[in-house]
């Protein structure tokens, strides 16, 4: 048990002093600040393709707002436009849906697959 709770400070400390070295390094090098955008924006990416498959539903809708920002920055205006009314609606879906909600919970199929049910 002591191990794992010395594992667990280290583990802490070690991601710390990572966070703080990214945010002291970003300032000094633009190359860094882009490459470090960069892999986060790969983190965000392979977060969402994870929740597809693995029916994750509320995964799929954090990671869906955390990509937001980026359609309006890249400018794609139809992403843009439309996932602010997609989430609004999702995180109504308890409210105005719970059937389809607690399917979208319970469920470990895909969204494809449950979302057809719904479609058709």
């Amino acid at each position: 048990m002591e191990s794992f709770e010395m594992f667990t400070r280290v583990d802490c400390f070690l991601e710390m002093e990572f966070s703080n070295f990214k945010e002291e390094s970003k300032p000094r090098s633009r190359l860094f600040a882009f490459r470090n955008d960069y892999i986060d924006m790969i983190l965000l990416l392979l977060q969402f393709l994870r929740a597809e498959p693995l029916g994750d539903w509320l995964l799929h809708l954090s990671v869906t707002a955390a990509i937001t920002p980026h359609f309006f920055a890249f400018d794609r205006p139809t992403y843009s436009k439309w996932l602010p009314f997609y989430l609004a609606d999702m995180n109504n879906l308890p409210q105005s849906h719970p059937i389809a909600h607690q399917e979208f919970i319970d469920s470990s199929k895909s969204f494809s697959e449950l979302l057809w049910k719904y479609i058709l």
